[in-house]
């Protein structure tokens, strides 16, 4: 049983996609013009996470005060969002890209040279998932001590890369960059299935959720042709069996968890053998545990 308390630390990984219309992750290929399938596309990882302040929220409240007497008060729910941030240690041109857009330039000015931007003048920076994930430290009897890793999952939000400033001063990440978080509401997990009663969330929807589990998480999207009946994964998963798609992993079909082929998950290889080759322009998610090892 995954521990249901215990002492948080260390910053672990942090990982972004892109997203299409129906909430499903499409790894780093644009969701509308992604290609010609198939294609495999995996979760970006933001390389160097220092730290993350997660959006502040704000609550509205009503005050009652008749005849010169405090009477009580209520909670007027959500007023709205502070932005969020996140600093890493490196500033990564192609994260910037994902995120607002604009292409890396090596034409103009050839041999070896790159001309890149942030992109502020974007007005409507992509879409994107966004996977913080952290360490805990178990405070239950039964698991006192033992590791487990905390997953904060948000299903939609924009970002845009800041920085970093300019300084000749000594230290610790003096040219760290950071990344703003704006939230928004989002209504499915990242494979497409829609939030529902198993959660109990306010009108099926949500801002972030939070995942605790042995081992941390990766997600990779496959873009189905009609004849390619396999993918791999960028790590290489922890469990190889998959019941209906759900058992300590979801692999879905278009937003279905849907289990691939018998034995269709290769715990050495990483390569998942689906069930049937499906439809040109169908989306297939593996979201599984793993221990960030890749095949030999």
């Amino acid at each position: 049983m995954t521990t249901q308390r215990g002492n948080v630390y260390g910053f672990d990984r942090a990982f972004v996609w892109r997203v299409n219309s129906a909430g499903i992750c499409t790894g780093q290929l644009d969701p509308v013009m992604p290609g010609t399938a198939p294609l495999t596309s995996h979760a970006y990882e933001i390389n160097g996470p220092i730290s993350a302040e997660l959006p502040a929220p704000t609550f509205g409240r009503f005050e009652f005060v008749g005849g010169g007497a405090y009477e009580g008060s209520a909670d007027a729910g959500l007023q709205g969002l502070e932005e969020g941030s996140m600093q890493s240690s490196q500033v990564d041109i192609n994260l910037a890209i994902l995120l607002a857009g604009g292409k890396l330039d090596t034409t103009t000015i050839t041999g070896g040279p790159i001309i890149w931007s942030t992109n502020e003048l974007n007005p409507s920076p992509h879409q994107v998932g966004l996977m913080l994930i952290r360490k805990v430290q178990s405070r239950v009897a039964a698991t006192a001590g033992l590791v487990y890793y905390d997953t904060f999952l948000f299903p939609l939000v924009q970002m845009r890369l800041r920085g970093p400033n300019f300084s000749q001063e000594p230290g610790t990440n003096v040219g760290a960059a950071t990344l703003s978080i704006v939230p928004q509401v989002g209504s499915r997990f990242p494979w497409g299935e829609a939030f529902g009663s198993n959660q109990d969330w306010y009108n099926n929807q949500n801002i972030w959720f939070g995942m605790r589990s042995q081992y941390p998480w990766h997600i990779t999207a496959f873009l189905q042709d009609g004849v390619e009946d396999s993918y791999t994964l960028q790590y290489l998963p922890v469990y190889d069996t998959i019941t209906g798609g759900r058992a300590n992993a979801i692999y879905a079909v278009n937003g279905v968890p849907t289990a691939p082929d018998t034995d269709g998950i290769d715990n050495e290889t990483g390569v998942v053998t689906l069930a049937a080759a499906g439809s040109a322009g169908v989306w297939d998610t593996a979201f599984h545990q793993t221990q960030y090892l890749q095949a030999s």
